[in-house]
């Protein structure tokens, strides 16, 4: 008896290991698309600048989202 459960929960727990856990997770996020709702423009003298990588004060490449300019 003691060894059918051992058996049994040997086979079920492989089962599981192999079977049950399948397909991706999504867990990895795509941060590079970034939709904009807002489109309006907020006055006559302002410009779209779309997003871009820039360096900051410590020489590091961040992402700057697009974001309206006042020329």
């Amino acid at each position: 008896m003691k060894t059918l459960k051992l058996t049994l929960l040997t086979i079920s727990a492989v089962f599981i290991i192999f079977c049950g856990f399948t397909g991706t997770t999504g867990i990895l996020a795509d941060t590079n698309q970034v939709t904009i709702e807002n489109k309006i423009k907020p006055g006559p003298k302002y410009i779209w600048v779309a997003g871009h990588y820039k360096h900051n004060k410590y020489g590091k490449i961040v992402w700057v989202p697009g974001h309206w300019k006042r020329i």
